[in-house]
């Protein structure tokens, strides 16, 4: 069985030693920015922002893709990626932009599939043009994912899902993370199949049954979700009581550098604390199948081909020969 990562982030896959370098900076000032085990939502963001310091051109836009696949320890991603950091530096349209790194992950890293980011924060007019961007076929992203502070969701993003779900773009949201139940029930209500944590619902009974009479896959991030402070303890985490809720769950690292964790690392925990409740290695063994299927379901429905992840890991492997 193909191992997925459904839910993994550009931007948290840029090592310490990529922007030490960039930046002129020591190593060991980036980790400390990059990779603290300061715990808290808003503290967990500013891990981001040291980022924003460099002056990205086209040469380190590559070098952090070819940087990316080789940290990529899985057969296929749905990978995140967000325009905003690179902005500054380019002298093209946003449309323009948001091409070229779509087509530039897909020719570095082809089992990749790129998601395209809208940052809750961002003016409501860019977040409006994008979609229309979108929907009108001027930008490639045919997979959109809203992010960032979840406390400034508010209704007029869930519309913008709304819209693009109605032009048959698929839409993730991050919601249930730092925010509430509500967000997760707003979400389901406007037709979005893929959320990210979404671990607020536990608990809910009927937000829940209507994730599973609509399908709903939640793609979890464990580590990140002990680093945002969103749980308190790795063994009380809620991916427990969501499985045997019912719902459809994938299982991804989110953001390896800032975790500093891996997605065999977060099978490795899931493994754990499902060993713990059923004491059967072979249900156990099971369970994280089940993840697995959804991971590859996912995959597909956001347009990738397995037969894909064959060819390409078989050129990975000639070029490292």
């Amino acid at each position: 069985m193909l191992l997925i990562d459904c839910h993994v982030h550009l931007s948290a896959l840029i090592s310490p030693i990529f922007v030490s370098k960039a930046l002129n900076i020591s190593l060991y000032e980036a980790q400390h920015k990059m990779c603290n085990d300061s715990i808290g939502y808003h503290e967990f963001l500013d891990k981001f922002t040291i980022l924003n310091d460099i002056e990205w051109d086209f040469n380190l836009l590559l070098r952090t893709l070819g940087e990316c696949e080789d940290s990529l320890q899985c057969d296929g991603s749905l990978l995140r990626y967000s325009i905003d950091k690179y902005r500054p530096y380019f002298g093209m349209s946003d449309k323009s932009l948001n091409s070229m790194i779509y087509g530039e992950i897909r020719r570095v890293i082809p089992t990749a599939l790129p998601v395209l980011s809208i940052k809750y924060e961002q003016e409501y007019d860019v977040t409006r043009q994008m979609a229309e961007d979108i929907i009108f076929r001027r930008t490639p992203a045919r997979n959109v994912d809203f992010v960032g502070n979840e406390e400034k969701a508010t209704q007029f993003h869930f519309e913008m899902a709304k819209k693009l779900i109605d032009n048959e773009i698929n839409v993730f949201m991050h919601v249930g993370e730092g925010g509430n139940a509500e967000n997760v029930d707003n979400a389901i209500q406007v037709g979005v199949k893929e959320i990210s944590h979404g671990i607020a619902i536990s608990g809910h009974k009927s937000i829940i049954q209507s994730a599973i009479d609509n399908d709903v896959t939640f793609h979890i991030g464990m580590t990140s979700n002990i680093m945002t402070g969103a749980v308190d303890n790795i063994n009380d985490h809620p991916i427990v009581d969501m499985f045997y809720s019912g719902l459809n769950i994938t299982i991804g690292s989110d953001d390896p550098v800032q975790c500093q964790t891996t997605l065999k690392r977060e099978y490795n925990i899931a493994h754990d604390l499902f060993y713990n409740k059923t004491k059967s290695p072979i249900r156990t063994r099971e369970i994280m199948e089940i993840f697995q299927q959804n991971g590859v379901r996912a995959y597909i429905n956001c347009g990738g081909r397995i037969d894909e992840i064959a060819k390409s890991q078989e050129s990975f492997r000639r070029s490292r020969e």
